[in-house]
């Protein structure tokens, strides 16, 4: 699947039609871009898909994958729902405007209650108890769904939240809710199986088990049943797993297709579909700019993985080893890049200081932590750098913002391109004020 990146012209040094730097003067480096068109285009393939495939369906937003609101109100008015995993997320749901019949709670918060027809997903026994409670003391009864922990097929377990299906936890909370805890209805389930799921299977392994225990609860149950909301991020084009030279990236009808299938054929009257894409819907969006500090050529230099990762310079080599730089930038993987720990970004150059003929490097791009490990990019063949020159780091629009960090430098700008190729600011860039504004002198 090709990935759908930013458009970028090398020639006229844009991305979707922005000069680069221009950019660069007015917000400063590094800078994340974004494309409005991309965000959009993402969405509607989606929903046109669900539209084909399974209509009773909804795209609930992960916030936790990028929260910066202008990005979040795109695909609100595009129709996503959200998915709120903490207070926070709750609160900045209902700032952006989200309804909170649109807004899928994970989990239990103090002062939540909600008072919509989306049910909260539950993830333990206290919080079962605990929404009881407030639920009597409201005089009302509340939906609940269970968030179910269900391992892949080779045992493993990636979501350590949520009632475990083989211990038996789920029936468990199940007959509780029936029984003891009369405030509560439960009438749907959640699942999530972790992140870059290259594999419709691991879907339909899970459902199938899920399925299976729900027809064991009683035609009672299954036929009021009205909600499952299915989470995992599909695994996205253009950015791999790290030292994973081989990604297969599926369409979106590949995944959606026979999840669709099972519930269709299972259920006579099938329940609400939501889904909770994050990186699917932001990540291509995105892309990092930022600045070459300074470059350098060393022979022989290769990384080697000793339980950290280490730049391994060989002394005895000649000069035809002479084929890999250093180049060290003003980004770093500890404050704006958090991923390049463990996936592979692919790299893009802007200079005038070379032509496509120039001879091309293994690049090691290191940040400006001043820490070790600070490997921004790894593997990626570039043409010999020099001081200004911007490179371009593309699927950065997902769990880079969100995960940032004031580590040593304040956090950078963050603007959109819009489909009319016009500039806005989403984020302004912060200062050293913004970094110490909380703290007492």
């Amino acid at each position: 699947m090709i990935p759908n990146h930013p458009q970028f012209d090398k020639s006229k040094k844009t991305l979707e039609g922005a000069n680069v730097q221009m950019l660069l003067r007015k917000f400063g480096s590094p800078l994340f871009v974004f494309s409005e068109r991309i965000l959009k285009e993402k969405f509607r393939l989606f929903r046109s898909v669900l539209n084909d495939l399974y209509p009773c369906s909804r795209i609930a937003y992960v916030l936790s994958a990028n929260y910066v609101p202008g990005i979040v109100r795109i695909l609100k008015n595009e129709g996503a729902w959200v998915v709120a995993n903490s207070e926070f997320e709750y609160w900045l749901a209902k700032k952006i405007g989200f309804e909170e019949s649109h807004t899928v709670f994970n989990g239990l918060w103090p002062g939540l209650f909600p008072q919509a027809e989306t049910p909260i997903f539950l993830n333990d026994f206290s919080e079962l108890e605990c929404l009881n409670k407030l639920a009597q003391k409201n005089g009302s009864i509340a939906k609940i769904g269970l968030t179910v922990q269900i391992s892949h097929a080779n045992g493993r377990i990636w979501n350590c939240h949520g009632f475990n299906l083989e211990s038996g936890e789920v029936k468990t909370a199940l007959h509780l809710v029936k029984g003891k805890l009369t405030y509560l209805k439960a009438c749907g389930f959640r699942f999530n199986l972790g992140t870059n799921l290259d594999d419709p299977e691991y879907y339909l392994y899970a459902l199938e088990r899920l399925i299976k225990l729900i027809k064991e609860l009683g035609h009672d149950f299954a036929d009021n049943l009205e909600y499952l909301s299915v989470g995992g991020g599909f695994a996205v084009p253009g950015s791999r797993w790290l030292y994973k030279s081989i990604w297969p990236v599926l369409t979106i009808e590949n995944y959606v297709g026979p999840i669709a299938q099972e519930l269709l054929k299972s259920f006579p009257r099938p329940p609400l579909l939501i889904f909770e894409p994050g990186r699917y819907l932001v990540d291509e969006a995105g892309v990092l700019l930022s600045m070459v500090l300074y470059a350098k050529r060393i022979p022989g230099a290769h990384i080697v993985k000793e339980g950290e990762l280490f730049l391994n310079i060989e002394r005895d080599t000649s000069p035809e080893d002479n084929k890999a730089q250093i180049v060290y930038v003003d980004a770093g993987v500890y404050s704006v890049l958090p991923a390049a720990n463990i996936r592979s970004f692919n790299v893009d150059v802007i200079s005038n200081q070379y032509s496509e003929n120039s001879e091309k490097l293994q690049t090691y791009v290191i940040g400006n932590s001043l820490r070790g490990n600070d490997f921004l990019s790894r593997d990626n063949v570039l043409p010999e750098l020099k001081k200004e020159d911007i490179l371009v780091f593309y699927n950065a629009g997902a769990y880079t913002l969100s995960r940032s960090a004031q580590f040593v430098h304040p956090r950078p700008a963050v603007v959109i391109v819009g489909e009319d190729g016009s500039v806005a600011s989403l984020r302004n860039k912060e200062s050293f004020e913004h970094i110490s504004s909380l703290d007492i002198f």
